[in-house]
């Protein structure tokens, strides 16, 4: 059940911290420590007992269980069949990958998954050109056994297509007032130029198959050599250039740094997998996707958000649109 609006937000801290202690006596790890790290639509705790590792609580109107399921299951496929380094899931006692938990005194269910914990470090602002090298053949390798992974027939994950993409942009119902016009005509003509790309690549296995959805650089972290990915939650069917590109947006903010950053991603990917130029027009249209999803996301954003910072946030966004959809028209719809 939701939590009500009405509760504060050390008051939901709290319930999610019995329903963890709930959790780990699930996993036969009663009594072991808690550290809320982090609660927006999950809450994620680190779990000490003995090792370290990370819970992870779904409100059961997050995804339906079979959805969080088949996530798990691809991870463990990933840890069993590959060397990529990624969140390993732990088995409660009885097998159970995923465990309902259910506090009648407090009216609240969720969903708990317990992963081991990667160690490593981001690199926010340190990031050098030997690390994004890292980065891009991590993501190719991880392409191209999502190429050839065949899945189990209960696995359920949903689809970032064309309908999922346009549904959040065409489908709101009002746009904010601060939302200029020019931009919202701006935003449907990028829209378009993402359909096309879209239409002529179709859903063939070499570009489209299950995807992270979420490589940010806060997603990956570094130890010495290696990279490891982290938060699967939104993993999906998609586009792997869908993937590619938001990376490659990250490294817009170093600047200066951002071509030779984003050319050493380029040859890692590519000494996996193959890839369009970075300028080729599949990799602008991506790069717009990515843009825009940005922007339906913040103007989504719920209770939990700063929802102050939406139109800062957004103006950004959409001068980082104009820049790349340049030669599209800004015809008034």
């Amino acid at each position: 059940m939701t939590v009500h609006a009405t509760i504060t937000r050390a008051e939901r801290y709290r319930r999610e911290r019995r329903l963890a202690e709930a959790a780990l006596g699930e996993y036969g790890l009663a009594g072991s420590a808690l550290r809320l790290l982090k609660y927006s639509s999950t809450a994620l705790f680190r779990v000490d007992a003995g090792e370290r590792l990370i819970m992870r609580l779904h409100p059961p109107e997050r995804h339906p269980a079979p959805v969080i399921r088949s996530e798990l299951d691809w991870l463990a496929t990933l840890r069993r069949q590959t060397d990529l380094l990624a969140p390993e899931p732990i088995a409660a006692p009885d097998g159970r990958l995923l465990v309902e938990i259910h506090l009648p005194e407090l009216d609240e269910t969720r969903w708990a998954a317990l992963f081991r914990w990667l160690p490593g470090r981001h690199k926010p602002r340190s990031l050098t050109c030997a690390d994004a090298g890292r980065l891009g053949a991590y993501l190719g390798r991880l392409h191209r056994f999502a190429e050839q992974y065949r899945p189990p027939a209960d696995f359920v994950r949903w689809e970032f297509d064309w309908g999922e993409f346009a549904g959040k942009m065409l489908e709101r119902p009002r746009w904010p007032a601060w939302l200029a016009k020019p931009d919202h005509a701006l935003m449907h003509a990028a829209i378009d130029r993402v359909r096309g790309a879209m239409g002529e690549l179709g859903q063939r296995s070499d570009a489209w198959g299950l995807i992270h959805a979420d490589t940010n650089l806060t997603n990956f972290l570094f130890q010495r050599e290696a990279v490891a990915l982290i938060d699967f939650e939104v993993c999906c069917y998609g586009y792997y250039l869908f993937d590619v590109t938001r990376t490659l947006l990250e490294f817009e903010m170093y600047g200066e740094r951002a071509t030779a950053l984003a050319a050493a991603f380029h040859r890692g990917y590519r000494s996996v997998r193959a890839l369009p130029e970075l300028d080729h027009p599949y990799m602008v249209a991506f790069r717009i996707m990515n843009v825009v999803d940005v922007i339906v996301w913040i103007l989504n954003w719920d209770e939990r958000m700063p929802l102050a910072t939406g139109p800062r946030r957004v103006a950004a966004a959409v001068e980082q649109l104009r820049q790349l959809a340049a030669p599209i028209s800004t015809r008034n719809r």
